[in-house]
């Protein structure tokens, strides 16, 4: 699964309030800024070869739950 990181961190600062930072089953994510899927999109928009061509957007490395309730703390210390 694929998930934008600026959603992922604001999903975190909402959290806060409560207390409980959710979707942290152990199901693995890979994170994606929002900016690299418009950069790639607009290559491929502007560039030829790519006509009946599917392309997949995803973060370099799938992090499990308990790597996702570390990033937070990690992001802004």
């Amino acid at each position: 699964m694929n998930f934008c990181a600026e959603s992922f961190m604001q999903q975190a600062q909402a959290s806060l309030a409560q207390g409980v930072l959710t979707g942290l089953a152990e199901s693995r994510v890979a994170f994606v800024a929002r900016g690299d899927v418009a950069a790639a999109a607009t290559g491929i928009l502007v560039s030829d070869g790519h006509a009946g061509a599917i392309y997949n957007a995803t973060g370099p490395e799938r992090l499990s739950g308990t790597q996702r309730a570390a990033l937070p703390g990690r992001l802004h210390a």
